[in-house]
């Protein structure tokens, strides 16, 4: 994405994106503000909101933050009734928000399972029940999309993979109770992309992952703009998000999977 506005592919809508603070979810903000959209972006830190407002209303986009926690009940249903109550419309949520617990199963810490499961599945229930309030009775079009992971899909990923597992559940239970509406229930399913997830991971988990990228070889080497067969950027979800936003409500688009060209594990042993 470039710095400039781009265009006016979702003017006058009103998106609501969760984790806006960094990563993805940054990325996510940015482009489809600069398409035209009013974004509210919710994050826990407030600073790193406000870095992404800068960078949106640089841009010539439009952004309002909102500092919260979605591991708090209820946190995520009263971000997207204040996304619609700020231009009095909802067009599209998307459910960005996650953290990450890689520890094995046997070693893990349940109160950290809880958080993850709070965030990861819990607060994307909570925030796409208040849209399809919010969107049901207006009778315009509307999307919720959520960004799951490869790990959903892969063993060995403790209770991460159990939460993304879940999310695609949750999304394709939802897709079938919409169908009937004009609302539309999409999955983005990552593979390995350069966000901020990996902060949450222990220092020795994220040598393994440095470890595993140095074997792949010079494939896994970036090129200037931080691009490599084995990991892609934040913007190419972006991109991902804004296509199926893009797509009319007649066409259901369940799941995308994006991935760079290599693939890569995240070693828990």
């Amino acid at each position: 994405m470039t710095e400039a506005f781009k265009g006016q592919a979702f003017k006058g809508w009103t998106i609501a994106v969760t984790g806006a603070s960094s990563g993805m979810g940054r990325a996510i903000a940015r482009h489809l503000a600069a398409e035209g959209a009013f974004v509210a972006g919710c994050g826990r830190n407030l600073l790193e909101l406000k870095e992404t407002e800068r960078l949106i209303k640089e841009a010539g986009g439009r952004f309002r933050p909102v500092q919260n926690d979605l591991a708090e009940p209820g946190a995520g249903q009263a971000f997207v009734r204040e996304a619609a109550a700020a231009q009095g419309r909802l067009d599209a949520v998307i459910c960005n928000a996650a953290v990450i617990d890689v520890d094995p199963i046997a070693k893990g810490d349940p109160a950290s399972w809880r958080r993850m499961i709070a965030i990861n599945l819990i607060s994307v229930a909570e925030t796409f029940q208040a849209a399809i309030e919010i969107m049901r009775p207006t009778g315009r079009p509307g999307w919720l999309v959520a960004i799951s992971s490869l790990a959903s899909r892969m063993e060995g990923m403790g209770m991460y993979g159990a939460s993304k597992a879940g999310l695609n559940s949750l999304c394709q239970s939802l897709r079938l109770e919409l169908e009937k509406d004009q609302i539309r229930v999409s999955t983005v399913i990552p593979g390995a992309f350069a966000t901020n997830l990996g902060r949450d991971m222990p220092p020795e988990v994220r040598d393994r992952f440095l470890e595993e990228m140095r074997a792949k070889g010079p494939h896994a080497a970036p090129d200037e703009t931080g691009r490599s067969a084995i990991m892609g950027l934040p913007e190419d979800i972006a991109r991902a998000v804004a296509f199926v936003l893009a797509q009319p409500p007649s066409l259901n688009i369940p799941e995308l999977v994006i991935r760079p060209q290599m693939d890569l594990t995240i070693p828990l042993e």
